[in-house]
């Protein structure tokens, strides 16, 4: 049984360990990156500015400087840039490098986010602590919502990451697969709830809203955060999430034998 286990985890070992290095190598692009994720910041500045003191749709002002701290810590933990790797990797041939090694793709491109993370996670962790802290909110960090909150980050970074390989296994198809990737910024962005808090949409929009796999990746964690659900809308939350997870592993799944018969059909 322990054979079981000391292979995968010596496989992840090395696969993250070689993500890592090269994030400490590259460690000024990963500043770059998250220097230029602070819209999330400016979007809290604006809506404290509209606020003016007084509560706007039930959020006052300290709701929402926690909101989009939220925004920022989430966004910033689930960055995903695997379509661009995808793109990369289908269009130039380099994949079947990749399909010679003895575990799936799949792996190597997790293994990369992951051990960017390493680097960049405990950065973002300053920069949020400190936002809460400097805007006096700090008693609004629950311990109790922060371990509810550690699976729904976990459910968030998963349909991310499904909706961007997704899109880029489309590059077995297309000549250019990253056309998609402003689209898809924009619909997470903006139905995600990353300018607009969703419980401000009319509530026929809003509960529309929070079905989408957008704001399971977004606003269900930054909620939790927030501390404004009860048990059974956490439980409708969680069910959500699941539900995109197994729809979009499917949907991946679908996508990466189609392609692959096609990609080897090509001679690559």
């Amino acid at each position: 049984m322990s054979k079981c286990f000391k292979r995968p985890l010596q496989l992840w070992k090395t696969l993250i360990g070689q993500s890592f290095s090269q994030a400490i190598a590259y460690r000024a692009q990963s500043m770059v990156w998250m220097i230029g994720g602070v819209m999330p910041i400016a979007m809290m500045l604006v809506w404290l500015s509209l606020a003016g003191g007084e509560a706007i749709g039930g959020y006052m002002p300290d709701d929402f400087a926690v909101y989009f701290l939220s925004i920022y810590l989430i966004r910033q933990l689930t960055s995903i840039w695997v379509m661009q790797r995808l793109d990369r990797d289908i269009r130039r041939g380099e994949l079947s490098m990749l399909l010679l090694r003895p575990v799936s793709p799949l792996y190597c491109y997790i293994a990369d986010h992951m051990g960017q993370m390493m680097v960049r996670g405990p950065i973002i962790l300053v920069v949020f602590i400190s936002g809460i802290v400097l805007s006096g909110n700090l008693q609004r960090l629950d311990v109790w919502n922060f371990l509810v909150f550690l699976p729904s980050l976990m459910f968030a970074w998963i349909i991310i990451f499904h909706l961007y390989y997704c899109l880029g296994l489309l590059a077995f198809w297309v000549n250019n697969a990253m056309a998609f990737d402003p689209l898809l910024w924009a619909l997470y962005t903006v139905l995600g709830g990353a300018l607009i808090p969703l419980d401000l949409f009319p509530p026929g929009i809003a509960a529309f809203l929070k079905v989408l796999p957008f704001a399971s990746a977004l606003d269900a964690p930054v909620q939790i955060i927030l501390g404004k659900l009860g048990p059974g809308e956490l439980l409708i939350g969680f069910l959500i999430q699941i539900f995109w997870v197994i729809v979009l592993m499917l949907i991946r799944v679908l996508l990466w034998s189609i392609g692959l018969r096609k990609y080897t059909a090509s001679g690559a």
